[in-house]
């Protein structure tokens, strides 16, 4: 009992530590794999660069390789061997100075072998389909990999042009790829036996540099560990199982040749040191409990009663407890064991707290931030997508796979929403990606036998180093919205309407009394001449009805006509000519201002009118005693401006802090609805422009609206 209560607990700390162990064991050596693929990935492409370059030097300003080739044009046959002989002396000693090109060799201008650097060429005859002759016919180029030999070789080639640029043949190299020239192990500090495979994106081996009759050769295939770790252009790294056993792996890709490093590491040879330290640990564990029983058996009679203590809470210890604390008596031995004990019990106590504490704060931490997440996403009622910077939708909350199918999350964004079979540069996501900002935008779906409007707004997810990485798109439906918006701005018009028709029932009731008169006075004086006169005047007057009643109509009809070009003077003056027959511009005197060269507007007509017909009355309004009511017409920028001025009484702060308010108004009960300027402020909104006070004080009061010029204008969707 006191041997296994003593060493029981050391045990099991070493067994916890060497678990823990093993695990960062591991995690170094997956950093190990992946230094080495990403340093063997780079000395391939060095490798290659270093080829290419060397290939083309041979060629680039040979003077005497040219010479040889023109000189191949002789008709003599034994001049033409004398010429290919030396030529072949040529190639070989280009070979011995280049390292590790296995083979050089040129091809006629028709794609005919003529002559080889080796004894036996490894492509003898014709060539003219070869990818060395298609592509060196044009530049120095880097054809890939010729799997026709015993070993997988690069080619690369290069047309000899003379310096006069006549084109003489095609230069071709074959070269072995080297791995493993044990610079990157030793950099990475390494000791396991590490496996090198150069493969290309198809899995298939193209050099290797690792041992073993059950390793793939080169010109074989490796099979893919699985379905999300392909040999692509993205790096991965893991443990899976291999030809070699259970591997610790990592993969880099050279993209530039479309080539990658595979590296793999037994995970036993990776963990040889701390298994050697396991059994160093397990052979001290044995000398320490040798000791124990020795020193048991010398002391028992001594210690007896202490060590009694000592194994109670020791059992206590194993059964869980934790802080278990022994009495420190007995001889010096026992106390010291015992405070020994007591040490450990702390430490083993304060180890698992800690480490308890940890793992529980991550976990809860880890498990809350997921769930508020989604929370917090499927709370939002309208559909909420998160669109990649590849232009894949990522995630949907369930208002948007409600609405737009479960299988939404991967589909193509520009395929399901812009019914695009290409990316579109100007719709709201691919603008946020573009430029990093938020945009905007209306679009019209049909999900059934019927038409939604959909309100489109993108915010960008940028990275710490300011690049968007995603799109945030908010969809909500404003269909009822658009139709409340169309009706409100009929029925403020309407009330308009109301409002002018007591003004125009004044103004025709002046003609009205002057035909009755003239009648009347042609009925009771029927002089010579009178009947002519009395028709002339009621022409007049009935023609002066016709127009007020024109004028009027005009302004009621409710229009559905596109945006066109208007000029915001001739609206003005149109409005003017509309409320002057308000028996609230009696004593107001009206006029029209226009600054040269003002440019037009892309907007409906109807809807200004109706906006300076409004601000038109309620500045009447503010002139009770009278005054000026002047429409100004401006141009700033790339906006134009129109200005409402009026003499007024003007407006407090609090009207101004509310005014553009529905049903906010300070006119007296039953002279206004309180939509006017809600309705208005939203029609010029909803043109693109802006509607707000300039200024106002007790000599009156300015409003303005901002428009985009028509110059250069581009329609934005609204």
């Amino acid at each position: 009992m006191l041997l296994v209560f003593t060493v029981g607990p050391l045990l099991l700390t070493n067994a916890w530590g060497y678990f823990q162990s093993r695990r960062y064991f591991e995690r170094a050596e997956l950093h190990n794999v992946h230094n080495i693929a990403s340093l063997e990935a780079n000395a391939v492409f060095r490798f290659v660069r270093e080829k290419y370059q060397a290939t083309d030097a041979v060629v680039a300003g040979n003077q005497h390789l040219f010479g040889l080739v023109r000189a191949l044009q002789v008709e003599d046959e034994t001049a033409r061997e004398s010429v290919r002989n030396a030529l072949k002396t040529h190639l070989v000693v280009k070979q011995r100075e280049s390292g590790s090109i296995s083979e050089f060799y040129i091809l006629s201008p028709t794609g005919k072998l003529v002559v080889s650097s080796l004894d036996v060429p490894s492509h003898p005859g014709d060539q003219r389909e070869s990818s060395c002759f298609r592509r060196g016919r044009q530049v120095t180029a880097i054809d890939g990999i010729d799997w026709s030999g015993a070993l997988p070789a690069l080619l690369l080639s290069a047309p000899i042009n003379d310096t006069s640029g006549d084109f003489l043949g095609v230069f071709c190299a074959r070269s072995t790829v080297q791995l493993g020239d044990g610079q990157s192990r030793r950099v990475v500090g390494a000791g396991s036996p590490t496996a090198l495979f150069l493969v290309d994106s198809t899995g298939r081996v193209i050099a290797r540099d690792a041992e073993g009759a059950l390793l793939p050769v080169p010109g074989a295939t490796l099979t893919r560990p699985n379905a999300m770790r392909a040999f692509g252009a993205e790096p991965w790294e893991g443990e899976y199982q291999s030809a070699q056993g259970q591997v610790v792996a990592a993969y880099a890709p050279v993209t530039e040749l479309g080539w990658g490093i595979l590296v793999e590491t037994p995970v036993q040879a990776a963990l040889a040191a701390l298994d050697t330290l396991k059994w160093q640990a397990f052979v001290f564990a044995l000398f320490l409990t040798a000791l124990v029983v020795i020193g048991a058996l010398i002391v028992v009679s001594r210690i007896a009663h202490p060590l009694a203590a000592l194994s109670a809470a020791a059992t206590r210890a194993a059964q869980g407890a934790r802080g278990v604390r022994v009495p420190l008596g007995g001889t010096v031995e026992v106390r010291d064991l015992a405070r020994s004990f007591n040490l450990m019990s702390a430490a083993v106590q304060e180890s698992h707290s800690l480490l308890e504490q940890r793992i529980a704060e991550r976990t809860h931490e880890l498990q809350t931030s997921q769930e508020f997440s989604e929370r917090l996403l499927n709370s939002i009622a309208e559909p909420v997508i998160i669109v990649g910077r590849a232009l894949t939708v990522v995630k949907a909350n369930e208002a948007a796979l409600r609405r737009y199918g479960t299988g939404l999350v991967g589909e193509a964004y520009h395929k399901h929403f812009e019914a695009s079979s290409e990316p579109c540069e100007s719709c709201p996501v691919c603008s946020t990606i573009a430029n990093g900002r938020s945009f905007a935008a209306e679009r019209v779906e049909h999900p059934g036998d019927h038409d939604d409007i959909m309100h489109v707004q993108t915010f960008p997810v940028t990275s710490p180093e300011g690049d968007v990485e995603a799109v945030i798109q908010l969809r909500r439906l404003v269909t009822d919205e658009r139709r409340l918006q169309a009706q409100m701005v009929h029925q403020e018009k309407m009330s308009a309407f109301g409002i002018m028709a007591a003004g125009m029932a004044h103004e025709i009731g002046n003609p009205l009394a002057a035909v009755q008169s003239q009648l009347r006075l042609a009925r009771d004086a029927p002089v010579p001449g009178r009947v002519e006169q009395t028709i002339d005047i009621v022409s007049q007057e009935v023609d002066r009805i016709a127009r007020l009643l024109r004028e009027l109509v005009s302004l009621a009809r409710r229009r559905d006509e596109t945006a066109v070009l208007v000029s915001p003077g001739a609206v003005a003056r149109d409005v003017v000519r509309l409320i002057r027959h308000d028996p609230r511009a009696r004593d107001v005197e009206i006029d029209v201002t226009e600054a040269d060269g003002v440019p037009p507007v892309r907007c409906k007509e109807d809807l200004l009118r109706q906006v300076l017909i409004n601000l038109g009355l309620n500045a009447m309004d503010a002139m009770p005693d009278g005054g000026r009511l002047v429409f100004e017409t401006t141009a700033q920028d790339s906006e134009t401006c129109v200005r409402v001025r009026d003499t007024g009484r003007g407006v407090s702060d609090l009207a101004r802090a509310h005014m553009f308010e529905p049903f906010f108004t300070t006119k007296a009960l039953g002279r206004g609805t309180g939509l006017g300027l809600f309705v208005s402020k939203g029609i010029i909104t909803g043109l693109g422009g802006d509607l707000r006070v300039e200024e106002s004080s007790s000599a009156g009061t300015v409003f303005l609206i901002t428009l985009p010029s028509a110059i250069g204008w581009q329609g934005s969707g609204t």
